[in-house]
Protein backbone atom coordinates (compact mmCIF):
# COMPACT_ATOMS: atom_id res chain seq x y z
CA UNK A 1 0.00 0.00 0.00
CA UNK A 2 2.59 2.56 1.00
CA UNK A 3 5.91 1.80 -0.63
CA UNK A 4 7.19 4.21 2.00
CA UNK A 5 10.85 5.18 2.19
CA UNK A 6 12.11 6.45 5.52
CA UNK A 7 15.53 7.75 4.55
CA UNK A 8 16.93 9.83 1.73
CA UNK A 9 19.99 8.63 -0.25
CA UNK A 10 22.30 10.21 2.36
CA UNK A 11 20.65 8.23 5.17
CA UNK A 12 18.71 11.16 6.64
CA UNK A 13 15.07 11.04 7.67
CA UNK A 14 12.91 12.41 4.86
CA UNK A 15 10.95 15.48 6.05
CA UNK A 16 7.98 14.54 3.83
CA UNK A 17 7.28 11.68 6.23
CA UNK A 18 5.84 14.08 8.77
CA UNK A 19 4.18 16.38 6.25
CA UNK A 20 2.26 15.62 3.10
CA UNK A 21 2.94 11.85 3.18
CA UNK A 22 1.66 11.53 6.75
CA UNK A 23 -1.43 13.53 5.83
CA UNK A 24 -2.08 11.33 2.78
CA UNK A 25 -1.76 8.09 4.78
CA UNK A 26 -3.98 9.50 7.55
CA UNK A 27 -6.60 10.25 4.92
CA UNK A 28 -6.27 6.75 3.46
CA UNK A 29 -6.61 4.91 6.78
CA UNK A 30 -9.56 6.99 7.98
CA UNK A 31 -11.41 6.79 4.65
CA UNK A 32 -13.65 3.96 5.79
CA UNK A 33 -14.48 5.78 9.04
CA UNK A 34 -14.09 2.46 10.89
CA UNK A 35 -10.88 3.26 12.76
CA UNK A 36 -11.61 4.10 16.39
CA UNK A 37 -9.66 6.41 18.62
CA UNK A 38 -9.14 3.49 21.02
CA UNK A 39 -7.52 1.23 18.43
CA UNK A 40 -5.32 3.96 17.00
CA UNK A 41 -4.14 4.91 20.48
CA UNK A 42 -3.59 1.26 21.38
CA UNK A 43 -1.14 0.65 18.55
CA UNK A 44 0.48 4.04 18.93
CA UNK A 45 0.97 3.59 22.69
CA UNK A 46 2.42 0.08 22.23
CA UNK A 47 4.94 1.40 19.73
CA UNK A 48 5.76 4.45 21.90
CA UNK A 49 6.54 2.05 24.75
CA UNK A 50 8.98 0.23 22.46
CA UNK A 51 10.48 3.56 21.47
CA UNK A 52 11.04 4.45 25.14
CA UNK A 53 12.66 1.07 25.70
CA UNK A 54 14.88 1.64 22.65
CA UNK A 55 16.01 5.03 23.99
CA UNK A 56 16.69 3.53 27.41
CA UNK A 57 18.78 0.72 25.91
CA UNK A 58 20.54 3.18 23.63
CA UNK A 59 21.93 5.12 26.58
CA UNK A 60 24.18 2.17 27.42
CA UNK A 61 24.73 0.68 23.94
CA UNK A 62 25.17 1.72 20.37
CA UNK A 63 21.92 2.35 18.45
CA UNK A 64 22.22 -0.84 16.39
CA UNK A 65 22.55 -3.06 19.45
CA UNK A 66 19.70 -1.25 21.20
CA UNK A 67 17.46 -1.63 18.15
CA UNK A 68 18.19 -5.33 17.75
CA UNK A 69 17.05 -5.83 21.33
CA UNK A 70 13.58 -4.50 20.49
CA UNK A 71 13.34 -5.57 16.83
CA UNK A 72 11.42 -8.81 17.52
CA UNK A 73 8.82 -6.83 19.48
CA UNK A 74 8.51 -4.28 16.67
CA UNK A 75 7.97 -7.12 14.16
CA UNK A 76 5.43 -8.73 16.53
CA UNK A 77 3.19 -5.73 15.96
CA UNK A 78 2.55 -6.94 12.38
CA UNK A 79 0.61 -10.07 13.40
CA UNK A 80 -1.07 -8.09 16.19
CA UNK A 81 -2.53 -5.58 13.74
CA UNK A 82 -3.55 -8.38 11.35
CA UNK A 83 -5.29 -10.15 14.24
CA UNK A 84 -7.12 -6.91 15.09
CA UNK A 85 -8.15 -6.63 11.44
CA UNK A 86 -9.44 -10.21 11.37
CA UNK A 87 -11.46 -9.50 14.52
CA UNK A 88 -12.99 -6.49 12.76
CA UNK A 89 -11.65 -3.92 15.23
CA UNK A 90 -9.38 -2.11 12.75
CA UNK A 91 -10.02 -1.54 9.05
CA UNK A 92 -7.99 -3.28 6.37
CA UNK A 93 -6.44 0.03 5.25
CA UNK A 94 -4.94 0.63 8.69
CA UNK A 95 -3.68 -2.95 9.07
CA UNK A 96 -2.06 -2.88 5.62
CA UNK A 97 -0.47 0.52 6.17
CA UNK A 98 0.91 -0.29 9.62
CA UNK A 99 2.09 -3.75 8.56
CA UNK A 100 3.88 -2.37 5.52
CA UNK A 101 5.51 0.40 7.55
CA UNK A 102 6.71 -2.02 10.21
CA UNK A 103 8.05 -4.50 7.67
CA UNK A 104 10.20 -1.77 6.12
CA UNK A 105 12.05 -1.04 9.38
CA UNK A 106 15.54 -2.51 9.04
CA UNK A 107 17.50 -0.61 11.67
CA UNK A 108 17.47 2.15 14.27
CA UNK A 109 17.27 5.06 11.82
CA UNK A 110 14.24 3.57 10.07
CA UNK A 111 12.62 2.90 13.45
CA UNK A 112 13.12 6.50 14.55
CA UNK A 113 11.82 7.75 11.19
CA UNK A 114 8.78 5.48 11.42
CA UNK A 115 7.97 6.73 14.90
CA UNK A 116 8.06 10.34 13.72
CA UNK A 117 5.88 9.36 10.75
CA UNK A 118 3.41 7.48 12.93
CA UNK A 119 3.16 10.43 15.32
CA UNK A 120 2.37 12.73 12.40
CA UNK A 121 -0.18 10.28 10.97
CA UNK A 122 -1.90 10.06 14.37
CA UNK A 123 -2.06 13.86 14.53
CA UNK A 124 -3.59 14.07 11.07
CA UNK A 125 -6.06 11.28 11.90
CA UNK A 126 -7.30 13.13 14.96
CA UNK A 127 -7.36 16.37 13.02
CA UNK A 128 -9.49 14.86 10.27
CA UNK A 129 -12.49 14.37 12.55
CA UNK A 130 -13.17 10.99 10.90
CA UNK A 131 -12.10 8.79 13.81
CA UNK A 132 -14.92 7.05 15.61
CA UNK A 133 -15.04 7.37 19.37
CA UNK A 134 -14.43 4.11 21.15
Amino acid sequence: MTGIQYLDPEGRIRPELVGQEAEKYAEDITQSEKLTTHQLRRFYNDLKALERRFHHLRRNNDPDKAFYEIQPLVKLMVPKVKYAQNRGVVPEEFANWLGDCLNRIKGPKEFEAFMLHFEAVVGFCFGSGRLKDS
